[in-house]
């Protein structure tokens, strides 16, 4: 029998912390939604597999070590059998590297790094039978590709709303909200696992934490199904998109409106799901190594010219990082990882990668029922594909480290890896 367990745990820090996701230091005043780490834990036929997803910008590697290694010590769950991701909310923690000086930083990473790991542990120990269904829905009306044709010629990124010299969007978005749905053997509905993609930076002005449209999306979930319900939201990649209409007015807390559209749509997914037949519980997870991007003087002073002309100085700053940073020139190792329950794949991701990865991956999948966590295993800066490391009015092509082919080998190894499972 297939067996599930859910559980959440409120990690919301104190206030007046940075919050991530900008370039410019933006204290939380206030909270909007608290901050949540949420678990799901699988069995099946001898094997164990563990999902985190934590409200916050990115999760980086040096704290899933250490959350991992807490799990391992008190449950019996692997660490190459645990997927972990960040939401990516823009209103959420500090970066724990950035901030190590602060004492308050410090203490709160202790204390993360056991909470999410209790997450899991929590998880584990509510593991009871389970019936699987899987449904899927669509919306198109909420995610936008960020990328513009302008009257110029060039293609730029976040052009600003009402801009007369946008000619036309130049990208695709994926509307598609597959859900996993999960309820014990009476029908007593448990918990999901459900992805979109795109952005969660929605929330608006307010200098306050919260997990953006899936928090509220968490909310009504809850009043929906019963308030031990948890619904895992895995960040589907979207590095080229977001929220934004350009043909609207700026709207404040717009992540309302965002998980008003999204939740009725997941809610007609479960409604229609199907129930899998004693579904098959598998995980893979490999490790990819990965070069770094070659930036020599030329593309240096190129990119600073536009940059400037751009008024875009934090892109200079990391252009002249990325130029000076010789230790870079071993690469790096990224991690990908596919599980399998029943005829659903999980597609897990490291960064911010095109939506365009996606599609293909999708496309070429052994399996219709396809989910995607991006922001996975640790974070790794966007990952777009190779044409847009060309564009110099790109926000993505800035390079953020990685060589320009590493969208292709992380969607290559990830493919070859759902084969396997097939």
């Amino acid at each position: 029998m297939f067996k599930a367990g859910f559980y959440e745990v409120d990690i919301t820090p104190p206030l007046y912390l940075n919050m991530a996701g900008y370039p410019n230091v933006r204290l939380a005043e206030t909270v909007l939604d608290n901050l949540y780490a949420r678990a799901a834990v699988f069995e099946q036929g001898g094997t164990k597999v563990a999902i985190l997803t934590v409200d916050m910008c990115s999760l980086q590697q040096s704290e899933i070590s250490e959350i991992y290694d807490r799990v391992e010590k008190y449950t019996d769950i692997k660490r190459e059998n645990i997927l972990s991701c960040a939401n990516h909310t823009h209103k959420g923690y500090p970066y724990f590297a950035k901030y190590a000086e602060d004492k308050t930083v410090r203490a709160l990473r202790e204390i993360f790094i056991c909470r999410a790991a209790d997450c899991i542990i929590l998880a584990n120990q509510k593991l009871e039978d389970c019936k699987v269904k899987y449904g899927e829905e669509s919306e198109s009306t909420v995610a936008k590709n960020r990328d513009y044709l302008m009257k110029d010629g060039t293609v730029r990124t976040n052009p600003g709303r009402l801009n007369p010299n946008i000619v036309k969007n130049v990208g695709n978005i994926d509307p598609s909200i597959p859900v996993l749905f999960f309820e014990t053997a009476d029908g007593t509905p448990k918990g999901a696992v459900f992805s979109y993609s795109c952005h969660q930076d929605s929330v608006g002005l307010e200098k306050g934490y919260s997990g953006d449209y899936a928090s509220l999306i968490s909310k009504k979930m809850k009043k929906q199904y019963g308030d031990d319900f948890v619904c895992v939201f895995l960040l589907g990649c979207c590095g080229d998109i977001n929220h934004v209409d350009v043909t609207r007015d700026f709207i404040d807390k717009q992540y309302r409106e965002i998980a008003d559209k999204l939740f009725p749509k997941i809610v007609s997914a479960i409604e229609n799901s199907e129930e899998m037949k004693d579904p098959e519980l598998a995980n893979i997870k490999e490790p990819i190594h990965i070069d770094y991007f070659d930036a020599d003087a030329q593309m240096l002073e190129d990119r600073i010219k536009v940059y400037s002309e751009m008024k875009t100085w934090y892109w200079i700053r990391d252009m002249i990082n990325l130029y000076l940073k010789e230790d870079r020139k071993d690469g790096l190792e990224l991690r990908v990882q596919c599980i399998k329950i029943g005829d659903c794949l999980i597609y897990a991701v490291p960064g911010e990668v095109f939506v365009d990865f996606q599609l293909e991956i999708k496309e070429n999948s052994p399996t219709k029922k396809n989910i995607f966590a991006s922001l996975a295993n640790g974070s790794s800066g966007y990952i777009p594909t190779p044409e847009v490391f060309e564009n110099l009015y790109s926000y993505e092509a800035i390079p953020r480290g990685y060589a320009q082919d590493t969208g292709v080998r992380v969607k290559e190894k990830i493919m070859e890896i759902a084969k396997k499972m097939f």
